[in-house]
């Protein structure tokens, strides 16, 4: 979650208020408070949940605190997975758009 005030280009963020829903991750309940939408958070909470649970069926046993830090490395794995094809498209892409600049000129 972003802190109150912060900005995400969309729209002037200064004047969202930040917002409290009450989620429940891996059957702890958690009072969340943040400037996105409730619908996003509830959304980002069932993922945290569903990998939580798949981890924990995976490896039967281990404490919670354990599942959790799992669920975080690999969350934080997908998405600089994700970044990182981000950035080789967008590397990509310039090198097209270079090339058809080339062609264009000539």
């Amino acid at each position: 979650m972003k802190r109150p005030g912060s900005a995400d280009g969309a729209g002037n963020e200064k004047d969202r208020q930040p917002q409290s829903v009450q989620v429940q991750i891996f059957g702890q309940k958690c009072n969340i408070v943040g400037d996105e939408d409730i619908e996003q958070i509830k959304m980002l909470a069932e993922f945290v949940d569903s990998r939580m649970k798949e981890i924990a069926r995976q490896s039967r046993g281990i404490p919670a605190i354990k599942v959790a830090i799992l669920a975080a490395l690999n969350i934080t794995h997908d998405l600089y997975k994700a970044q990182e094809k981000s950035k080789n498209i967008a590397l990509k892409g310039e090198k097209l758009l270079s090339l058809l600049e080339s062609v264009v000129e000539d």
